[in-house]
């Protein structure tokens, strides 16, 4: 007879790689091993499963906290921080002192960060690799980021984030001459990137014989960088192979063509929202760099009816560019099917492809896309409103590695049809189908077959959507994290209820995001069944029909979650829906992790 192996009869270091694989999902998942017994408490404390510090968007992330989880590792080579209100320079110089080791530190969206947090960074992490910091009013200046290019001589990558007062146009950080010159003197800083950073006139940047390492620059929402500015930069960095200069107004075809002419080897452009781009530019890009790999001219319009980017620069691309990875067209009106039937048959390597709002493109184009590009992975289509299912079905059924599929507002777009999809979407995982008002729960059936790895879903608007949809979603998708079923302005539905809700917290623990709004078939006891079994939910919207509103439910709903989570706060909006007497009042409910005020359980002292 057999003696039956359990899990505890398996050897430490088979257990320790399991937990590895635990902790790399969430790292937070590690404080509930340590509860199951004394073992897994002692394992889960293990050093090997702390060389990573991952803890983004947790608002309650204290001090405190901080301090205890650093006393169990000796050995954090990365720590993400990112978006966590609480954390400020004490949490820094914590950090700074006990991981000496320090390879990466995110501490983007932390705004108590100040230069007494960066020098103690600078004196004590020599290794450090990379590093993302949000400058917020005047917290920190760029003196302080000179220091640290000079001190951290592994330093190859800064990513600083430039945050304004609200209404506010004024920048509050500008690079100088002493960073330029420290940037200059770095043999290892290979990529900047300053959103909303300010810069100076081109006669007061460094006009020397030296040379940026750059590979890749990044200076989007800089409103002060124009193209005399740009060339200093671009001269100056022969290297180059990735720039963005999204959103900067005075950035204009001349500054374009010399980054072409200088820098042969780029391999990505960036420049979403620059209304001065046009065509010119584009082709003297495709004719310098045909090695360029993304392109992004979103939105690059003036109110012209062609646009500034047509068929004309995309087929030059096309035609010199057969690397091409990614192409984001959106709202370019003067692109049609005839550049992206060029694109179709001259790249197919294409990845990613983004043509929402390009109002002449038909199913011709996507066919083709469907026949050559069978690597795509992102299809994005909103307002194509020529598209119909014909050419989806075949993107379907012929791109196998499809990981993201944006359709919203594809009205003559009906039912898809899988039968015809033999496991080609197990990777498909972000699905957007928005106001297509023809679809029913047939779609979502087959999704729910299909595709297993699901984790966004957005059906907003879509009327035909019952019940039976959804519940399909939420039995086979259990890796689900958002989903919007909601209906918006003077828009309603019954076919919505509560019934959805309590599948989803029966079947979806991993739920961040739902809204509801315009469903007044969801309950009150729906909302505390998910709220109570989705410990990541961070948000819910949902919606109340009533004759007089109920003034106590809100005051109910928000108690009963801020029992389980350590901070809770909401809004609320009144409408009356098209054709009903009722009145509609829609809430908003914003929460934070579970409740970390009690540091006795182990299990909460860190949450999502």
């Amino acid at each position: 007879m057999t003696t039956e192996i359990t899990f505890q009869d398996l050897p430490e270091a088979v257990i320790l790689n399991i937990f590895s694989f635990v902790a790399g999902e969430r790292i937070y998942n590690l404080f509930r091993l340590r509860c199951v017994c004394k073992k897994w408490s002692r394992l889960s404390r293990d050093s090997s499963l702390w060389e990573k510090l991952h803890f983004p968007n947790c608002e309650g992330l204290r001090y405190e906290a901080l301090n205890h989880v650093l006393s169990w590792c000796g050995n954090i080579k990365e720590v993400i921080l990112s978006n966590c209100s609480q954390v400020n320079d004490s949490c820094v110089e914590l950090i700074a002192k006990k991981c000496r080791n320090l390879e990466i530190l995110d501490l983007k969206g932390c705004r108590l960060l100040s230069d007494q947090g960066l020098k103690v960074i600078l004196k004590n992490c020599r290794f450090l690799r990379d590093l993302k910091v949000t400058v917020y009013k005047t917290n920190v200046t760029c003196n302080v980021l000179k220091d640290l290019i000079t001190s951290c001589k592994s330093l190859q990558e800064l990513t600083v984030t430039c945050e304004k007062e609200e209404g506010s146009v004024q920048s509050y950080f500008f690079l100088t001459n002493q960073f330029f010159t420290a940037a200059k003197g770095s043999d290892s800083l290979k990529r900047i990137y300053f959103h909303g950073a300010g810069i100076f006139d081109e006669e007061d940047l460094i006009s020397d014989s030296n040379m940026f390492n750059f590979l890749s620059i990044g200076l989007p929402c800089c409103m002060e960088l124009n193209s005399n500015v740009l060339c200093e930069f671009i001269c100056s960095s022969p290297k180059l192979q990735s720039l963005d200069v999204s959103f900067c107004p005075s950035i204009n075809d001349a500054g374009i063509a010399i980054v072409a002419q200088v820098c042969p080897n780029l391999l990505q452009l960036i420049a979403e929202g620059c209304p001065c781009i046009t065509d010119v530019s584009i082709e003297t890009l495709a004719e310098h760099c045909k090695k360029l790999q993304c392109l992004n001219v979103c939105g690059c319009e003036l109110p012209r009816p062609a646009g500034n980017i047509t068929d004309v620069a995309i087929q030059r691309i096309a035609e010199n560019c057969p690397d091409l990875h990614q192409l984001n067209v959106k709202w370019c009106q003067g692109v049609t099917d005839i550049g992206i039937a060029a694109i179709a048959t001259n790249c197919e390597k294409l990845h990613g492809l983004n043509i929402c709002g390009c109002l002449g493109i038909s199913d011709v184009s996507l066919k083709l896309l469907a026949t050559f590009c069978k690597c795509l992975k992102s299809l994005e289509i909103s307002e194509c409103l020529r598209v119909t299912d014909g050419s989806i079905n075949d993107i379907l059924q012929n791109c196998k590695n499809l990981e993201c599929l944006d359709m919203q507002v594809c009205s003559y777009v009906s039912d898809l049809d899988f039968n015809s999809v033999k496991n080609s979407l197990i990777f498909l995982h972000h699905v957007d189908l928005s106001y297509c008002t023809k679809l029913t729960d047939k779609t979502l059936k087959q999704l729910a077959k299909n595709c297993p790895r699901l984790k966004y879903l957005c059906v907003a608007g879509c009327h035909r959507i019952t019940d039976s949809g959804i519940i399909s979603i939420t039995h086979s998708c259990n890796k689900l994290q958002y989903l919007d079923v909601s209906f918006r302005g003077s828009q309603s539905c019954a076919q919505i209820t509560s019934n959805s809700v309590f599948s989803l917290a029966e079947n979806c623990p991993n739920l961040t995001y739902l809204d509801a709004f315009g469903c007044f078939g969801v309950d009150e006891a729906s909302i505390y069944s998910l709220v109570k079994s989705c410990r990541y939910l961070k948000q819910v919207n949902f919606s109340q029909f009533t004759e007089e509103m109920h003034s106590q439910l809100l005051l109910r709903i928000t108690k009963f979650i801020s029992r389980a989570r350590s901070s809770c706060h909401y809004e609320e909006m009144t409408s009356s829906p098209r054709g009903r007497k009722l009145v509609q009042k829609n809430f908003m409910i914003k929460m934070s992790s579970p409740n970390l005020r009690n540091r006795s359980k182990s299990c909460n002292l860190i949450g999502s």
